[in-house]
């Protein structure tokens, strides 16, 4: 597990926490600031960048545009 997944797991577990008990979504501490938008876009921006496709289940106004990271283009792909 990298290094960058173990801080966003984290974070991700402090998150839930804190919402549980009642803190403001605002006030969710993500890696590069404070708000739990911040946060989701981290985690969704991370696992999509290892090429978990979720298909859409993540996203949501502050995910939306974040990309799979795909192994390789199809149009890159030769016959041979």
């Amino acid at each position: 597990m990298s290094n960058q997944t173990e801080v966003l797991l984290v974070l991700a577990t402090a998150a839930l926490r804190d919402l549980y008990v009642g803190f403001p979504n605002d006030e969710i501490a993500a890696s590069n600031g404070t708000g739990l938008d911040l946060l989701l876009q981290e985690l969704v921006g991370h696992l999509r960048g290892l090429g978990i496709d979720d298909e859409g289940g993540w996203d949501c106004d502050v995910t939306q545009a974040i990309p799979v990271k795909r192994a390789f283009s199809p149009a890159t792909l030769k016959q041979g």
